[in-house]
Order: structure tokens, then C-alpha cells, then sequence
């Protein structure tokens, strides 16, 4: 008997292990899906969704069920949302386009989907155009497109093309699979139980003098979870407290060398519209209101504006006739649309860009403060000028009034007027901004982004 008793403990203490491991580990996913940190289960019906007022609005922001409005979230939450409209663009339109605003909103009263994407590439976009409209087809989509974006080699964030995309054949199998993996996961259960002991945590921080006794979630500005701040609010508005001109001139070059190094070609390699496989960024464009004629999308498509420090940046860098074949190249695609669908209304194509009475806003100063009045920096404007975007593709009785050179409705009849006045307006801007076009200037010498001088 004592043997045998002494043989059974081992396979008793065992099969203890195996029990409180199954209990373990099949409690963790429970209570993930219970807590739902980060909102997955909700995207997939594993839990009721209810939001509240607040959570409403993020999901509108792309923000809910998943958080922090990251392109993994917005690829999985506009799936949860099933907008009516949708204003597809980068952080511009993140940051800037109120799509609460009244013209923008749905049939049905609601809010369009923000799906801006800070740094997006053509490839991304196209992507995610063609995941909303395998979704189910919003009645209009408002598409805000910037000159970086068609560089062809312009890099896709990590991870991107591996989430779930309606457009793909089992779409609702991956997205499950993907929520699996994402719902079972340290992060997950660490945030799961932080919330489970949030009343907890809350009376020991008071008890601790309001310190913080665990780590907090930091910016997330790509895929993953996480607290994400809106690309404007990692820029310094304008105009600032105690800032001298020089001061903010000296911070607006900083911001130009962090957007001409994220978001254009390397130094030394051009920009292009076509890759070495093929792949074209125009053609992208193509295939997008080929998609949206498809689905009887109302698209509208705008160029975004920045201010005139931007376009004197592309100038100096030697890209000036690609800008203008980009905008030709927009002009011909939606040209020969128009045509292949002569009963039905041409897309517009709308520039809101150049050099206008908006994108060439000087710096205000006053006592103590100085910057712009209408943008943060060279391409991230006021949601003041956003609304006015809004107000030229969308007009209604409310709309405000706006200058009238704000905006230009671009033809296969139009363009190369267009582009002619740009250029005279640029030769203008030039010779009255001689000292901070030189800046920019030695700014994108220091980066070894001025074209070689010919002998």
C-alpha cells in the first residue's frame, strides 16, 4: 500500500498541474473577451458593442472599438462603423477634417469615418479604399491626395498588408483569426487585468501622491494598440505664447526636415510614379474610381493644401515637373473617365493647393506670440481651413464665405492654365520671401536634397 500510494502522488501532483494549467489557460482568453481591452472582441460580436456618447464619436474618428485611431484600427473598426461617407486621406485629414461637420455626415445623421492615415502611401490608401467598398459601399467618399503619397517607392508600415481585408477571398475567417491573436497575447491580458484592478490602482496612486505605479501606454502612431495622439497634437500649434518670429521660423524649419526625411524618396533617388516591377501610383488612382463607378460611389477628390513654404521645398528639390505631370496625370484619368461615362456626373478633382491667399498665410506676430494663423506647419492646416475644403466640395446654403482663389476646380480645359498661374504666383512668392525661401534652401542642402548645380 505505501507503494503504491507513493507511485499515485506523482500522477496525482501532475495531473493537479494539467488541471490548474487548463483552468489557466482557458480563464485568460475568457477574461480578455470579458474585459476587452482594446476592443477586439466587440469588432467580431464576441461581446455587445454599446457604446456610450464618447465611444460613439471615436468610433466616427476611427478610434472604437479598437483604439487610438492607428491604421490597424481604422482597418478594423470602419468594418464595426458601416459608414455613409468617408474622407479618405493622411493626417491632414486625421487631424483637421471635422467629419462631424454638417455636409460630410450621412444620410442617416451620422458622422463620416475619418480614415486618415498619417504618412499614407499610395499602396495603403488603395488598399483601404478597396476594403470599405468590399464592405459595404458608403454613398460618398471624399478622397484628399498629397504629392508624397504617388512616390512609388514610397515605403507601406509594417504589418499593413498582413491585417484583414475585406477585398480578400474568407475575409471573416482571417479577421478572427486575427482578433484571436491579438485578444490572447501578454499585452492584452496585462491591460486586461490593469482594468480589472483599476479601483484598486486608483486608491494606491492617491495613497502614492498621484504617481503613476505601472507603465501607461505610450503614442502609437502605426499598427499596434496602444494610447495614440493624433499626428497635430506631436506639433506645436501656432501662434505660441512667449515666441519670438525667429523663434517659430527656426521651428518650422525642424518640422520641415522631419516631414521631407518621413515622408519623400532618400536623397539621390528620384521621385517617381512607377517602380522597377510596374506598379504605378496613377494607375492606383485609376483602379480606385474604376471601383467607385462600380459601387455608384459619389467620390470627390481633392488636392490637399499646404502652405507655400511646401511647394517652394518641392521646387528646390527638382520635383517641380513632377508635380505638374502629377496633376496632369490626375486630369487625364478622371478625363477619360468622364468620358467612358458620359450620362452619368464627372468625379471632380478639386486643387486646393499653389499659392493662394490661404497657402501663403504670413507669420502674425503680436507682443508675445508669433506663427501662422492657418497652419500648424508646412502641410498640417487649421481645421478652420478644413471646413472651407469642405464648404467647396460639399456647398450649401451655410457654407462660409472664402476666397475666391481658394480652390480650383481642375479640367483636361483647366489644368495647364492652372498650373501656369501656380508658376507666376511662385515667382511672385519667391522675390517677396527672398530670406525664408533661402532658409528652406540651406535647410534641404543640409539634408543633401538639392539637385546637383549643372556645369
Amino acid at each position: 500500500m505505501t507503494v503504491a500510494g507513493d507511485m499515485r502522488a506523482p500522477q496525482h501532483y501532475v495531473l493537479t498541474v494539467l488541471a490548474v494549467t487548463v483552468v489557466l489557460l482557458t480563464s485568460i482568453p475568457a477574461v480578455n473577451i470579458a474585459v476587452d481591452p482594446y476592443g477586439y472582441a466587440r469588432l467580431v460580436g464576441w461581446r455587445p458593442a454599446n457604446p456610450n456618447d464618447a465611444e460613439a464619436s471615436f468610433a466616427a474618428g476611427g478610434a472604437w472599438p479598437a483604439p487610438s485611431g492607428t491604421r490597424e484600427a481604422k482597418m478594423l473598426n470602419v468594418a464595426y462603423y458601416q459608414p455613409q461617407s468617408v474622407v479618405f486621406g493622411s493626417s491632414t485629414v486625421w487631424s483637421h477634417i471635422d467629419t462631424g461637420y454638417a455636409p460630410l455626415r450621412g444620410a442617416d445623421g451620422r458622422p463620416a469615418f475619418n480614415f486618415g492615415l498619417a504618412g499614407v502611401s499610395l499602396r495603403e490608401m488603395e488598399a483601404a479604399f478597396a476594403h470599405v467598398l468590399a464592405l459595404r459601399p458608403p454613398a460618398r467618399v471624399l478622397l484628399g491626395l498629397e504629392f508624397y503619397m504617388f512616390s512609388a517607392d514610397k515605403a507601406t508600415s509594417p504589418g499593413f498588408f498582413e491585417l484583414p481585408m475585406a477585398q480578400r477571398q474568407d475575409y471573416s475567417g482571417q479577421l478572427k483569426r486575427f482578433v484571436s491573436s491579438r485578444l490572447f497575447t501578454a499585452e492584452c491580458t496585462f491591460e486586461s487585468q490593469a482594468q480589472l484592478w483599476a479601483p484598486v490602482t486608483k486608491r494606491l496612486r492617491a495613497l502614492a501622491g498621484g504617481r503613476a505605479l505601472f507603465r501607461q501606454p505610450g503614442p502609437n502612431f502605426g499598427i499596434g494598440v496602444g494610447a495614440g495622439l493624433r499626428p497635430v497634437d506631436a506639433v506645436s500649434a501656432s501662434p505660441g505664447p512667449g515666441r519670438t518670429r525667429d523663434d517659430f521660423l527656426r521651428l518650422m524649419l525642424d518640422g520641415d526636415r522631419v516631414i521631407i526625411s518621413g515622408l519623400y524618396p532618400p536623397p539621390g533617388q528620384p521621385f517617381r510614379f512607377v517602380d522597377d516591377a510596374g506598379w504605378s501610383s496613377l494607375e492606383a488612382v485609376r483602379r480606385m474610381v474604376a471601383l467607385a463607378r462600380q459601387h455608384r460611389v459619389d467620390l470627390r477628390i481633392y488636392l490637399s493644401p499646404h502652405h507655400a513654404r511646401a511647394y517652394e521645398a518641392i521646387r528646390l528639390m527638382g520635383w517641380w515637373p513632377k508635380f505638374e505631370a502629377w496633376q496632369r496625370g490626375l486630369v487625364e484619368i478622371l478625363a477619360e473617365d468622364a468620358a467612358a461615362h458620359a450620362a452619368e456626373p464627372a468625379i471632380p478633382l478639386w486643387d486646393f493647393g499653389g499659392y493662394t491667399s490661404v497657402t501663403l498665410d504670413p507669420v502674425v506676430t503680436s507682443v508675445d506670440s508669433a506663427g501662422y494663423s492657418r497652419f500648424h506647419d508646412a502641410i498640417h492646416f487649421a481645421t478652420a481651413v478644413g471646413y472651407m475644403v469642405i464648404d467647396r466640395l460639399l456647398p450649401t446654403a451655410a457654407a462660409q464665405p472664402m476666397p475666391d482663389d481658394f480652390g480650383v476646380r481642375l479640367t483636361a480645359s483647366t489644368v495647364d492654365y492652372h498650373l501656369a498661374a501656380v508658376r507666376q504666383t511662385q515667382q511672385h512668392y519667391g522675390v517677396a520671401n527672398q530670406a525664408e525661401v533661402s532658409a528652406v534652401s540651406e535647410m534641404l542642402k543640409s539634408l543633401g536634397r538639392l539637385p546637383p548645380v549643372a556645369p
